[in-house]
């Protein structure tokens, strides 16, 4: 049976730089990367380009989303973050400290 979920830890990580990921993030960036890995179908991105007509909703809506995707979703939104934000990939590379905000699945 495959999993549907993140593994904890790296719920706890996107989780606890939840702040900085919906204000920094443009998720139109990550999106190819994401769907090519097979993470994100089309109807993915659709839904979460239609949910919240600003771009911090959407990448909050994208997180939340990705936390539902199966334990290869953190490494590949990592992998994807590298060239065009390099900050946030730093961020998610090497977090652990105190969760705040995030989702509730």
């Amino acid at each position: 049976v495959r999993s549907t979920t993140m593994d904890p830890k790296d719920v706890q990580i996107l989780n606890k730089n939840f702040h900085d990921l919906t204000k920094d993030l443009d998720p139109s960036d990550v999106y190819d990367s994401l769907i090519q890995e097979g993470i994100l179908s089309l109807e993915d991105r659709e839904r979460i380009e239609n949910t919240a007509p600003t771009k911090r909703g959407r990448a909050s809506e994208l997180i939340c989303t990705l936390q539902r995707k199966g334990p290869k979703a953190f490494l590949a939104f990592v992998r994807a973050l590298k060239p065009t934000y390099p900050h946030l990939y730093d961020l998610l590379s090497q977090s652990d400290s105190i969760l705040e905000g995030g989702c509730f699945l």
